[in-house]
């Protein structure tokens, strides 16, 4: 059960105000938290400076990954080698049927109030920042369709972005269909 003092009054660490919460605490322990928090300035977790925005920082972590795919094309093009960067949205920008657990991913990271939902605008922004480069331009390869044809549960995890051995088979025939 969780509590809503410290550890030291005999509740628990994981809640909003005195300690984290369950959710921040897995999604922290994500794959994509790693990630978005690594390329942010100060990462992507509470800071004792003014507060940002989600939607600033997804915006910032879409410049970052921009910025990378860019300087690994011009990698590309004087060391003689060939670079994809991947772009795949979680469940939070699939075209996908959305089966129950997904749709409860969704559902928990969109309601307004929760920690997840500002982790969702994070993630919303970044997608639609990449999304609306023109891929031409760069080595940015957007799988963002590859899984509205699927069916079943594909996107798994707290933050809707881990996929099951489906969701991989799918992203890795889209890679090398394009190599």
């Amino acid at each position: 059960m969780l509590g809503t003092g410290t550890a030291a009054q005999g509740r628990s660490l994981y809640r909003s105000g005195g300690g984290r919460s369950l959710w921040k605490v897995v999604l922290e322990s994500t794959e994509t938290w790693g990630v978005i928090s690594s390329v942010l300035s100060g990462g992507a977790s509470d800071s004792a400076t003014e507060p940002v925005s989600p939607e600033s920082q997804g915006a910032a972590a879409a410049a970052v990954f921009l910025a990378n795919s860019r300087m690994s094309e011009n990698l590309e093009r004087l060391y003689g080698f060939n670079c994809r960067f991947c772009w795949l949205p979680g469940v939070l920008r699939s075209g996908k049927a959305l089966v129950p657990s997904e749709q409860a991913i969704v559902d928990g990271m969109t309601d307004p109030g929760r920690e997840a939902a500002e982790f969702a605008a994070l993630l919303c922004t970044c997608s639609d920042v990449i999304e609306e480069v023109d891929l031409r331009d760069i080595c940015l390869v957007s799988l963002a369709s590859v899984m509205d044809s699927l069916q079943g549960v594909i996107f798994v995890g707290p933050s809707g972005t881990e996929m099951t051995a489906d969701g991989n088979q799918a992203v890795a025939r889209a890679i090398l269909a394009g190599l």
